[in-house]
């Protein structure tokens, strides 16, 4: 299998030379080419130093590398390496991927796979508690590990986007006046006539 820099220099090559290509699949290609050079898929430095330079051949990696460190390193290493990369990376977009984008083959207005392959890389280092509640998460550690489809968490998921729905319109509530709200709240009945009003709307009581 020809490796995945290889390819990616093919489709980089295709975009540049059409200026009709695809805005969304230009952008898809771009976002790869940076997801790469970041080094995110690499396990040390010797291969995120690949990952920065995957545009060179084995022959131009190996001579820079030389020239840089001083330390000699077979092109047969490289290309070790290379290959190691090319299965992480061809995991994360197979070849279907690149197969989608040049043909084009898309409903209007969706984006490509890989599009949201690298949305969802930027979520590898956020865990399921700071995305949603300490109630949520506790009662998720209380489950058992068991495998579902998509199609069967299909109330477990309309209720957690509801909940991250909700999360960012708190973002943009009025401070003073959500301040105000919890200090009638906090406050006993007797000293706070509004309480009994608020919490009624509120739907508490």
């Amino acid at each position: 299998m020809i490796s995945f820099f290889s390819y990616l220099k093919i489709i980089d090559r295709e975009i540049m030379r059409d200026s009709e290509f695809d805005e969304i699949c230009r952008l898809a290609i771009q976002r790869l080419k940076s997801f790469v050079e970041s080094g995110a898929c690499a396990r040390g430095y010797n291969t995120a130093w690949i990952c920065q330079r995957w545009q060179l051949s084995v022959k131009e990696l190996r001579e820079e590398w030389e020239k840089q460190t001083g330390v000699n390193k077979s092109e047969a290493a490289f290309r070790s390496q290379i290959c190691s990369l090319s299965k992480t990376l061809y995991k994360l977009f197979p070849e279907e991927d690149f197969g989608e984008i040049l043909s084009g083959d898309m409903a209007e207005g969706q984006a490509p796979r890989m599009i949201n392959t690298l949305d969802a890389l930027e979520y590898d280092n956020i865990p399921f508690c700071t995305l949603f509640s300490e109630e949520i998460n506790t009662k998720a550690l209380k489950g058992d590990w068991e495998d579902y489809s998509i199609e069967e968490l299909h109330d477990e998921i309309r209720v957690l986007k509801a909940y991250r729905t909700v999360m960012d319109k708190i973002m943009t509530l009025d401070t003073n006046k959500l301040s105000y709200i919890k200090r009638v709240i906090d406050s006993k009945v007797v000293d706070e006539q509004r309480k009994p009003e608020l919490l009624k709307v509120l739907g508490l009581c």
